[in-house]
């Protein structure tokens, strides 16, 4: 299975917005390959959209789920959609190494303290490094 990434997911929500109103029903067929998503792929990202209450499901079947908008799924493409919620959080990280680095400056924490900190943040942009864009970033703070 390949890798899930914001792209993908923001490519079918898209789909949905654009070719499906708010509330009207859309019965999507497991064994359906939509938009190049197997159906199990296509059933794991319904399945977090209506997590997120971006979409409704309405029932599911061995054979079909049927879901539908919610106008949060609007909003959330309007915000950047996955993709803009991860170059947030990039930002976040940057602006947190930021911060540890003023700290450096200032003395205010011992500087082993500090490059500990930077090494733990480091290592755990390294785990994200294959979501897809994070790994850009570990090469600016590293």
């Amino acid at each position: 299975m390949p890798l899930i990434t914001p792209a993908i997911k923001d490519t079918l929500l898209n789909h949905f917005v654009e070719n499906y109103s708010l509330g009207q029903l859309i019965d999507l067929p497991r064994d359906q390959n939509l938009l190049g998503l197997s159906g199990g792929e296509l059933a794991s990202l319904t399945n977090q959209f209506v997590k997120m209450d971006l979409v409704k499901e309405w029932g599911s079947t061995r054979d079909s789920i049927t879901i539908s908008l919610n106008v949060e799924s609007h909003d959330f493409i309007g915000r950047g959609g996955f993709y803009g919620q991860e170059i947030l959080f990039q930002k976040n990280v940057e602006k947190i190494i930021w911060e540890i680095d003023r700290f450096e400056v200032s003395d205010v924490i011992k500087k082993p303290e500090i490059q500990s900190i930077k090494e733990n943040i480091i290592q755990y942009m390294g785990l994200l490094a294959n979501l897809g864009t994070a790994g850009d970033l570990i090469s600016k703070i590293s």
